[in-house]
């Protein structure tokens, strides 16, 4: 079934936003949902449409699993793809699901969830695992050109009520500058970037667009019978693509406050102030013609074309350990938590500087941190 979304309706300040798939299930026969509006999944899993009181869901466990990605449960996908150099650039991806043995573990169940294009070339993921203590939810993402994975456990939820997962991923032309937010029931959990760097520098491969959700069903539990005919219940999945001329990066988180340092001693004089303004001009004398008179305005002044700092916070409890910093594929000189950035004899316009920061916890755990500075040169 196919529903017009308006742009206006969506978040992100979208300018427009193209035909999105949108599935209840419930137009669905029971069975494979294999070749049911526009859905795809032709192999031997363990998945299928069932109904549930009245209310029809998808399927779907790790009983059978795979390495392979062509025939794994796919969503319908799109009218239009969203990527770095398509029509459209933003994709919008959100699900429900909830276990099917709500009142129940269900030991080694573990699915996990793509944006994607209909071959499997994933650009985000989240993996959803039945524990004890409720169903974890964990993001991976990568934050650099040797296509470092990084993994973040973001969430555990009450397996016995639904959940909402969205992703809203913003494809921008560059290497590293990606950007996607995950949702869950309704609260960002994180924000990161897509995997665009792995198929551009490991794989040497060009980014393909994304249009759909994929569902890979790679880890075996130790005993498949005990998820078989069970697993995760999904419904109302969505998929939207969309144009966002201005896509907003992931802040980099501001510490607490350290504690005020001595007062150190007198600097040196500053530099001397600019000119004022020009005074109006006075009468023209006999045979003279003023500027203004004839038509000349005054001189245009560049405003932010400087050397310019940036400073990356720190973390409470957490040691940072690198900064990479980039100026439109360009790297910045770091120094320590200092990033510079020399604008001088740049032309007017908007200059984004992509951060990415490495923090280390005391039990080893590498946390990265990805943000974009917008600065700008304007004219006065």
């Amino acid at each position: 079934m196919q529903k017009l979304i308006m742009g206006a309706a969506l978040a992100l300040s979208l300018t427009f936003a193209a035909t999105a798939s949108a599935d209840s299930f419930d137009a669905f026969d029971a069975g494979s949902v294999n070749g049911q509006f526009g859905w795809k999944a032709t192999g031997p899993y363990d998945q299928e449409v069932v109904n549930i009181e009245g209310d029809k869901k998808l399927r779907i466990s790790n009983a059978v699993t795979s390495g392979s990605f062509a025939d794994m449960p796919y969503s319908a996908p799109v009218e239009k793809a969203a990527g770095e150099n398509a029509d459209r650039n933003v994709l919008t991806n959100q699900f429900t699901f909830q276990s099917a043995t709500p009142d129940a573990q269900q030991p080694g169940l573990a699915v996990s969830v793509s944006p994607t294009n209909g071959d499997g070339a994933r650009m985000s993921y989240v993996r959803l695992e039945d524990r004890y203590d409720g169903v974890r939810v964990f993001f991976v993402d990568m934050s650099n050109h040797n296509a470092d994975f990084t993994e973040r456990w973001i969430a555990t939820l009450d397996r016995s009520v639904p959940h909402t997962i969205k992703f809203a991923t913003t494809f921008v032309k560059g290497d590293d500058n990606d950007i996607v937010r995950v949702s869950i029931d309704g609260h960002q959990k994180v924000c990161g970037t897509t995997w665009e760097n792995y198929y551009r520098f490991s794989e040497q491969n060009d980014v393909t667009p994304s249009d759909r959700l994929m569902w890979r069903l790679s880890s075996a539990p130790s005993d498949p019978n005990a998820v078989e005919g069970k697993g995760f219940l999904f419904d109302d999945v969505t998929s939207t693509s969309a144009v966002d001329s201005k896509p907003e990066g992931c802040s980099l988180p501001v510490g607490p406050q350290g504690p005020a340092g001595e007062n150190g001693g007198n600097g040196t004089n500053g530099a001397a102030g600019a000119a004022g303004p020009v005074g109006a001009a006075g009468p023209a004398a006999a045979g003279e013609t003023t500027a203004a008179a004839a038509g000349i305005n005054g001189a245009k002044v560049k405003i932010g074309a400087t050397k310019r700092t940036l400073h990356v916070p720190s973390i409470k409890r957490m040691k940072l350990v690198s900064i990479r910093a980039s100026l439109r594929g360009k790297s910045l000189p770091v120094h320590h938590r200092t990033i510079k950035v020399d604008l001088r004899g740049k032309v007017v316009g908007n200059y984004n500087v992509s951060v990415v920061a490495k923090y280390k916890t005391k039990s080893g755990k590498v946390h990265t941190v990805r943000n974009t500075r917008s600065l700008s040169i304007t004219i006065r």
